[in-house]
C-alpha cells in the first residue's frame, strides 16, 4: 500500500517472509487483503486505537460510562462512514465461506479482535474487581459493537444514523446496567448462603 499499488496475496507473502500458502489462509483473495489492509491502516490503526483507550479512560472507572463512550466512538464513526467497514465485513465473511472445507484447527481467524481488545478496556475496572462478572459484559458487548450491529440496525431495522446511534446507547445503558444488577444480585445471594 506504500508504494501506491494494491498487492497480490503472493506479494504480500514475500514483503511478510511468509509462503503463499500461509498468506491466503489468511487472505482468500487480493480485494480480502486490501481490504483489511485499508481498513487498519485507516479506519483503526494503532495510533486511533491508542486515543479510543485514552477516551475510554477519562471515563473513569463507571463501566457504563465507559462502554458509552467506546459505542459513541466507534459507532459514530461507522455510521457516518459506513462503506470501509461493509466492504471490511464483505470480507470477513467471504473468509469464513472460503475455510468451510479446511479442518477447524487449521482454520485462520477471521477477525482481528480489534472489538475485543476495546471491549477488554470498556471492562477493565470491573476485571480487577471479579474476572467472570468482566466476562459476563464483555460478550453480550460484542453485540453492539462492529459493522454487524451497524447493518442489523440501517439495513435491518430501517433507522438512520441518528436512530442507530440512540438505539445503540439505550441497548448499551440497559445491557450494562441490568447486567451490573444482576451480578450484585448473585453476589448478595452467594454471601447470604454462606453465612
Amino acid at each position: 500500500m506504500s508504494q501506491g499499488r494494491p498487492p497480490s496475496v503472493p506479494d504480500a507473502a514475500a514483503e511478510a517472509l511468509i509462503s503463499p500458502a500461509t498468506a491466503y489462509r489468511y487472505f482468500a483473495s487480493a480485494e480480502a487483503l486490501w481490504s483489511e489492509a485499508a481498513f487498519h491502516a485507516g479506519a483503526f490503526g494503532e495510533t486511533w486505537l491508542a486515543d479510543l483507550d485514552e477516551q475510554i479512560e477519562a471515563a473513569g472507572p463507571d463501566v457504563a460510562a465507559r462502554a458509552e463512550v467506546a459505542v459513541r466512538t466507534l459507532m459514530g464513526r461507522m455510521l457516518s462512514d459506513p462503506a470501509p467497514y461493509r466492504q471490511a465485513a464483505k470480507a470477513v465473511l467471504e473468509q469464513w465461506f472460503a475455510q468451510q472445507d479446511t479442518p477447524p484447527d487449521d482454520r485462520a481467524p477471521v477477525r482481528a479482535g480489534r472489538r475485543t481488545r476495546t471491549i477488554r478496556t470498556v471492562v477493565t475496572p470491573l476485571r480487577e474487581q471479579n474476572e467472570a462478572a468482566a466476562v459476563r459484559i464483555e460478550h453480550p458487548l460484542a453485540v453492539l459493537v462492529g459493522a454487524d450491529a451497524m447493518i442489523a440496525l440501517v439495513d435491518a431495522a430501517g433507522l438512520d444514523a441518528d436512530e442507530a446511534m440512540t438505539t445503540l446507547i439505550d441497548a448499551t445503558r440497559w445491557l450494562v446496567s441490568g447486567a451490573l444488577t444482576e451480578l450484585a444480585s448473585d453476589e448478595s445471594r452467594t454471601k447470604s448462603t454462606r453465612k
